[in-house]
């Protein structure tokens, strides 16, 4: 059993937070540096923006890069090469042992003093990552880390980075934490299930933390060192779905998870070319309506560029990302789809300058960053500064509408969103300009829009407020109308984030809404005017 850190970082709705990322703290990452810290870092609460005013702003965290990997002779052809890194020092955990399982068999390896390692496998078939082990950290879990690392035969994966976390005394409350919560997980034929994650986190949250337990040969599991109050227990394996059950006292017995074995989602990424990509993260959600509700997200190593897990029946929307690579576009997909293709470009590009808007002066030192739906699965956001000249150059855009978010001190920021990007596409050049900030102007955010607020109804998206003196009150959109589609495309299709994305624009532009409203379709033009946030 351990103990984790909990932090939540959303992905906030109209009205509403849409999802919620919950952290882990006992943490292992596969090759990706950033999603690491996408799963530990807990971010303040900002409220929820609206369709057509400014989004709240989140600081920016600087990136943690690994240590320099140290000069290995490359596999022939075969294998994997990298480093064990201890997560907080980024020094070289040695003596690590990796552990791989296969249907050949098991295979272990070692790292040497500096944690650097070379794999390269002894057999025919693929491989999988099982468990790292080092004395002084926890043991890693697949299943736990959302990590899968395979090694396969014929392809090379180079310069692997696996960060392990040492296991320190955690902080405790008043309150005794001398309960325990024993049960068993079961498939669906009532086998017992063992190596499954079982966790426990407060249902009231409270900064103690998730505790984690691994289930026996019997399936059976303890969860010691809770109090009495009320928790939520989930249960996770490889090649099943997650189990989930509310309200279980810190005192609880035999209670029974049962994992379904669902059905399975397959497929490759690769790039432009078809080849392979060996590192990548993928985000798979749920598409139910307006929603799109986070499921799992996956750090994948795999030579062939391949993925597969277990979903329960419906239908999802796949997002891939992958170092050197802009984020794939949403991609629908309904379960048991076994041969989905993903194809991750270089992006789009957008040139422009910044300069000041009552006198036109360059802006040095400005940050602009993607918006919205642009941030991929692996964490990482694309973002550019100024030169002194004000020009910049923003890269790796991915598909679909463009939102932008643009910094400067002594400015108010501004929020653009005029542009729709194709993979390899030279967007611009555009002029942003920004408020500068005086006795009469506070800090805030400038963004074009309508001016509505929104929250999701079903199919469609209902307005909750009408800005006054707003382009969305001119035009007649009145509280109670239902938003079912922006520019002729449903917003089921956009998705809430989607949509708002569409409804903002150049100033003087127009975007077409169909409104639902007293059981009619209603369609209206609105203009998009400048909004102070």
């Amino acid at each position: 059993m351990y103990w984790a850190p909990r932090g939540v970082r959303g992905i906030f709705g109209a009205e509403l937070v849409v999802n919620k990322r919950t952290a882990i703290g006992l943490v292992i990452l596969l090759g990706l540096g950033a999603a690491a810290r996408w799963l530990t870092r807990s971010e303040p609460a900002v409220p929820p923006p609206t369709a057509a005013g400014p989004r709240p702003t989140t600081p920016t965290r600087p990136a943690r890069s690994a240590a320099p990997l140290p000069a290995l002779e490359a596999p022939d052809g075969d294998g994997i090469d990298g480093r064990v890194l201890d997560a907080a020092t980024q020094q070289g955990v040695p003596d690590a042992k990796l552990v791989f399982r296969g249907d050949g068999g098991d295979a272990a390896f070692t790292t040497r003093s500096d944690g650097a390692f070379e794999l390269t496998p002894r057999a025919a078939g693929d491989l999988v990552l099982a468990t790292i082990v080092a004395p002084g950290y926890a043991p890693y879990s697949p299943v736990r880390a959302g990590t899968r690392l395979t090694l396969a035969r014929g392809r090379a994966v180079h310069g692997v980075t696996l960060l392990i976390e040492r296991v320190t005394a955690s902080r405790r409350l008043a309150a005794p934490f001398d309960a325990t919560i024993t049960g068993h997980v079961r498939d669906t034929a009532g086998a017992p299930v063992a190596g499954a994650v079982v966790r426990a986190a407060p249902a009231i949250r409270a900064p103690v933390g998730f505790v984690f337990a691994t289930t026996g040969a019997d399936g059976a599991f303890a969860l010691a060192g809770v109090d009495r109050g009320a928790y939520t227990v989930s249960a996770e394996a490889d090649d099943r779905v997650r189990a989930v059950r509310a309200d279980v006292t810190g005192d609880s017995h035999d209670v029974e998870l049962v994992v379904d074995a669902g059905a399975p989602l397959a497929g490759h990424v690769v790039d432009r070319d078809g080849n392979p990509v060996p590192r990548f993260a993928l985000l798979v959600q749920a598409a139910t309506g307006v929603t799109r509700q986070v499921v799992t997200r996956r750090d994948l190593i795999d030579p062939d560029g391949r993925f597969a897990l277990r979903i329960a029946p419906g239908d999802y929307e796949l997002i891939a990302s992958a170092p050197g690579f802009a984020r794939s576009a949403p991609l629908r997909v309904t379960a048991a789809a076994t041969g989905v293709r993903i194809v991750l470009g270089g992006g789009a590009t957008l040139r422009g300058r910044v300069v000041a808007g009552d006198d036109q002066a360059p802006i040095g030192g400005a940050t602009i960053k993607l918006w919205g739906n642009s941030v991929g699965p692996d964490g990482e956001v694309p973002y550019a500064a100024t030169r002194d000249d004000g020009s910049f150059e923003l890269a790796g855009i991915p598909g679909g509408p463009v939102e932008i978010m643009v910094h400067a001190e002594g400015y108010r920021g501004r929020l653009e969103g005029a542009m729709f990007a194709r993979d390899g596409a030279a967007l611009g050049p555009i002029t942003l300009e920004l408020t500068r900030l005086s006795a009469g102007v506070p800090k805030g955010i400038d963004t074009i829009g309508i001016g509505i607020s929104l929250t999701i109804d079903g199919d469609a998206l209902a307005v909750v407020r009408v800005m006054p003196g707003s382009s969305a009150r001119d035009a007649g959109v009145v509280f109670g109308d239902q938003v079912v589609a922006v520019d002729g495309i449903a917003v089921t299709q956009l998705g809430f984030e989607g949509a708002l994305a569409r409804m903002r624009g150049m100033p003087g532009s127009s975007v077409t809404l169909t409104l639902r409203r007293d059981g009619q379709l209603v369609q209206l033009a609105v203009e998009r005017r400048l909004l102070h946030g």
